[in-house]
C-alpha cells in the first residue's frame, strides 16, 4: 500500500499531465478509452482502488 506522499505525487503527476494536454489542445482528441487509459485507471491505482475485479 502507498503512503500519503505518493498518493498525492501520483495524482499531482496526473493533475500535470492533463494540464500539458489541455494546454496543447489536445484535450479534444481524448475519447473515452484514452480518457480512461491515461486518467481515470492511473488515478484509481494511485488510490489504491482495485480495478481488475
Amino acid at each position: 500500500m502507498m503512503n500519503t506522499e505518493t498518493i498525492k505525487q501520483e495524482i499531482r503527476k496526473l493533475v500535470e499531465k492533463y494540464n500539458k494536454v489541455v494546454e496543447e489542445k489536445r484535450v479534444s482528441k481524448y475519447n473515452e478509452e484514452m480518457t480512461k487509459k491515461d486518467f481515470i485507471l492511473p488515478l484509481f491505482r494511485a488510490l489504491c482502488l482495485n480495478t481488475e475485479d
